[in-house]
């Protein structure tokens, strides 16, 4: 399926968003649109849009007496972080690696880790799932492990250049850099070309 986004991209050219999953006409379906469409307008920066979007799959979820699923709960916190909502996108990532380790996921715990590393990178160390803090540097390596088992190699590299714009933010050049272009390597190797320009 394919919806544009009303936003242009590079060039002037209309953004669309395509995914695999096709919404079914019913309340699950609108579920999942709302979460991709959050998901979607999260990455493009538009974070009060996607804060709404992702809020109407969650309440939709609970509505139905389904909890809210990992992947909708870190799509808010990268929104909320976006918004500057520290303490909101800690206690939502925090929620999704919860509902990460009681699935066993590995995609959800690499995507929770993943969030809570961008979190720590905003906000300073974060609460481990044990209870010892964790900096962005330990959430972004669990990340980068999970999504390694899963074998999802391309949200792997998306943690790596997480992982190295942080290192730069940091004040570590080397590393950062080093991260980068790896990451830069590895998304032409797979043929993501739009990654790169990212």
């Amino acid at each position: 399926a394919v919806a544009p986004l009303g936003q242009a991209g590079p060039g002037g050219a209309m953004l669309w968003l395509r995914t695999s999953k096709v919404p079914l006409r019913n309340r699950d379906g609108e579920i999942i649109c709302f979460s991709n469409l959050g998901a979607a307008k999260t990455a493009l920066g538009r974070y009060a849009e996607a804060e709404a979007d992702l809020m109407s799959a969650i309440r939709l979820s609970e509505s139905l007496g389904n909890p809210a699923i990992s992947e909708t709960l870190r799509f808010l916190a990268e929104a909320r972080l976006g918004l500057g909502n520290g303490p909101g996108a800690m206690e939502l990532a925090q929620r999704a690696l919860g509902l990460a380790h009681r699935s066993g996921s590995p995609e959800d715990l690499g995507g929770a880790f993943r969030v809570l590393g961008l979190v720590a990178s905003a906000s300073g160390p974060v609460q481990g799932p044990d209870g010892r803090p964790l900096d962005a540097p330990a959430c972004f390596a669990e990340s980068a492990r999970a999504y390694e088992a899963a074998g999802a190699a391309a949200e792997r590299i998306r943690t790596l250049r997480e992982w190295g714009l942080h290192e730069l933010q940091s004040g570590d050049r080397d590393r950062g850099v080093g991260r980068l272009r790896e990451a830069l390597a590895a998304f032409e190797a797979l043929g993501l070309p739009f990654e790169v320009e990212r």
